[in-house]
Parts: C-alpha cells; structure tokens; sequence
C-alpha cells in the first residue's frame, strides 16, 4: 500500500512538472547563465536568442532587424547617432564621421554636357552682372540656403565641377584671344620696324 502511493505521488509530481514549472528568485541580487559571477541583474556568458526586446513594454528590436554572416541590418525606420531627431533621413550623425572612403550615387546628370557644341556658356559680363546683383554663382545655392537645407554632396559635386569646367573653356577662350593678340602685335612690331626704318631713309634724302 505504501509503495503504490509513493509510485501515485511520484507521478503526480512528474505529470505536474512537465505540464507547467518556473523559476523563482529572490527580490534582490543578480541572475547568471553560464556564470557563477553575473556582473548585472541578468548576465548571460554566450549567445543570446530572442524574438523580441522589449523597453517598458514597447518593442525596440525586433523583426526590424536582419543580418548575414557578418553584417547587421535594420529593415525599417531611421538611424540616429548622437542625436535623438534624424530629421527624417535614414542616418543621422549629430557630429564628425570619418572614413577612409566615401562612395555617392548621383541620381542626375554629369556636367560633361558643358562640352557639348550647343551649351550656352554666359559671357563673363552676364556672370558679373549675376555676381553683382546676387552675391553668388548663377545655379550655385547661396549661404542662407545653405545654412538652412545643407547641401547635397552628390548634387554639390556635380555643380562645382560644372563651374570648373565652364572656367576651363572660359580660360581656353582667352588663350586663343591672347594667342591672337602676340600674332597681331608682332604684325604691328614688324609693321612698326619698317615704317621706322622708311622714316630714317626718308630724313636723309631730305637731308641731302
């Protein structure tokens, strides 16, 4: 009789443990998973798996996050670094970032088309009479666009290397005049030297 009640309590206590069992730990100290000398209120010394993080009942990671062998990937939303507002970009860096290179996609067009035979190049009086009026480049933003929007590095690029190459077939415009010059001034010196030379035949038949 008191083999089968033992064999009933045993089984008893089997069938309950399976169907629900918990851990319970003090109110105070720390948990540690892997270790004898957890360092936190939860310290886990390997891989931790989980679905979900949660931070006063809101999720902060989770299925938002991806990733490969070696890389990290957050599917939705905006990336701040030291800053709370990314201003609604995808990153947002609220100080200096460094690297050691910086590849930009630009979504227009390469100014190469100022080569083009039928580019309209301003003269530079127009350029001036702009400059005057407007205190910056014609299709450069000025400083209080700047100031306001910042600016495009791809787009920016793109419209700097624009004026260079429009000062570039300015600057190869004036070579062809000064090279046309020298050639008219060595007509005229060589003009000038006979005339010189006519003038002193002249003066000594007259002397004569």
């Amino acid at each position: 009789m008191k083999k089968t009640l033992l064999l009933n309590i045993l089984f008893f206590f089997l069938v309950t443990s399976s169907m629900y069992c918990q851990n319970l730990f003090p109110a105070s100290g720390s948990v540690g998973i892997g270790t004898l000398t957890p360092g936190f209120e939860l310290d886990v010394a390997g891989t931790l798996n989980a679905t979900s993080i949660l931070q006063d009942g809101t999720e902060i990671i989770g299925s938002q996050w991806d990733s490969t062998a070696n890389d990290l990937f957050y599917n939705t939303g905006n990336v701040g670094i030291g800053t709370l507002d990314t201003q609604g970009y995808m990153l947002a860096v609220g100080g200096d970032v460094i690297a050691e290179g910086v590849k930009v996609e630009l979504e227009g067009e390469w100014p190469d088309f100022v080569f083009d035979e039928e580019f309209n190049l301003k003269p530079l009086s127009e350029v001036e009479s702009f400059i005057k009026a407007y205190r910056h480049l014609p299709n450069i933003p000025n400083a209080e666009n700047v100031k306001q929007d910042g600016i495009d590095l791809g787009v920016m690029n793109a419209k700097l290397l624009q004026k260079i190459e429009e000062l570039t077939l300015y600057t190869i415009a004036q070579q062809k005049e000064i090279d046309s010059l020298k050639k008219t001034n060595k007509v005229l010196s060589s003009q000038n030297e006979i005339i010189n030379k006519l003038a002193e035949r002249l003066e000594k038949l007259e002397n004569q």
